[in-house]
């Protein structure tokens, strides 16, 4: 029982470290990340330590909720992962800008990712925005399989009383499938954009979703079966703590990855380094660092220099005239002595791509 303790001793402070580092996280987010779609995804995903660290302990507490409490993991990750997928097409300007911009470069997609980086004969598709969209259900349907083995796990061990059974070793061992499938898809999908999205530094981020994917997953295959191995036809009462011995060293070492992933994202991904941050005092509007800066700010600067000789032409009309003459120009003053100005909607309350932003600016 002491080395259990301990164990928890350990897990329960690694869990402290990450939900404060995750606390910091979304500070920063909230205060130098402008797009509100952009910002409440990495809410998200930043979250996503802190949980899986928390229901660690709380599988250790209450080692019988195990199959619960994996769900909630597994589920959280999955969502996550496809969450990463929309931040990417959010620095990207959207999916049909990010079609558009392969395109332009005569760019296909490639299927030649990891884990068949070293596969020159991989396919190739069309970039366009349709097959962008069947590589994103590629990816929901792998969440909706591992949900659903989950509440299946959930009402095996409700049945059976204990996880001592060949039908979670399957179930683990088709979950680690479905996973591979839906990591190699979403290497496919952040390989598009890798130029531009470098500058924010979205591969570490990308990195950090499928690393805690596959330890959590590889570890949690491991253990069960060596414990299956083990014990064989044998059964052990749920009141033995021992028969959950696998649960706290698998529960401890992820919590102690979690801790150092958590440390080492907030390194690489600091707000100085970092274009994502864009409001951040030694950072220029992350516009200027998009693949398609060139054209936006030709076309706002065109737009700019149009309404300022529109404007000078209208001022020296007025002022040879004397007083504004006509009804529609009474009218005009009128209303905007009476009506309240209509007030742009700021950045933060865009609808998340850095496309919308730029409109926004054109407005002004």
């Amino acid at each position: 029982q002491n080395r259990y303790f301990f164990l928890i001793l350990i897990t329960l402070f690694c869990t402290l470290l990450t939900t404060l580092i995750s606390v910091v996280h979304m500070f920063y987010i909230s205060k130098y990340v402008s797009l509100r779609r952009l910002r409440n995804n990495l809410y998200y995903i930043v979250a996503l330590n802190p949980v899986c660290s928390i229901t660690c302990l709380f599988a250790m507490i209450m080692p019988r909720n195990l199959a619960f409490l994996q769900g909630v993991i597994v589920t959280y990750q999955m969502i996550a992962l496809r969450i990463s997928i929309d931040v990417l097409f959010n620095i990207s300007g959207g999916r049909r800008l990010l079609s558009d911009q392969l395109k332009a470069v005569k760019e296909d997609i490639k299927c030649q990712a990891f884990p068949f980086c070293c596969f020159p004969c991989m396919p190739t598709a069309a970039p366009s925005v349709r097959n962008i969209r069947k590589l994103e259900n590629v990816i929901s349907q792998t969440c909706v399989i591992r949900v659903v083995l989950q509440v299946a796990d959930v009402c095996v061990m409700r049945e059976l009383g204990d996880t001592h059974n060949w039908w979670f070793v399957c179930s683990y061992a088709f979950s680690a499938i479905t996973m591979m499938v839906a990591l190699y898809i979403s290497c496919v999908i952040a390989n598009l954009n890798r130029d531009s999205a470098n500058k924010f530094r979205y591969n570490y981020l990308f990195y950090m979703v499928n690393i805690s994917q596959i330890l959590y997953t590889s570890q949690r295959t491991v253990f069960t079966g060596i414990k299956y191995l083990l014990l064989g036809e044998e059964r052990v009462s749920l009141i033995d703590y021992d028969y959950f011995e696998e649960t706290y060293y698998l529960m401890f070492v992820y919590s102690v990855e979690v801790a150092a992933m958590s440390i080492m994202i907030s390194i690489v991904m600091r707000p100085g380094v970092s274009y994502m941050f864009d409001s951040y005092s030694c950072r220029i509007s992350s516009i200027q660092y998009s693949s398609f800066e060139k054209s936006i700010k030709a076309d706002i600067e065109s737009k700019k220099e149009k309404k300022k000789k529109g404007k000078g032409n209208k001022k020296s009309s007025e002022s040879k005239s004397g007083k504004p003459s006509g009804s529609e120009t009474v009218m005009e003053s009128l209303v905007e002595k009476t009506e309240p100005k209509k007030k742009i909607p700021a950045a933060a309350e865009d609808d998340g791509n850095y496309e919308n932003l730029a409109s926004q600016s054109e407005q002004e």
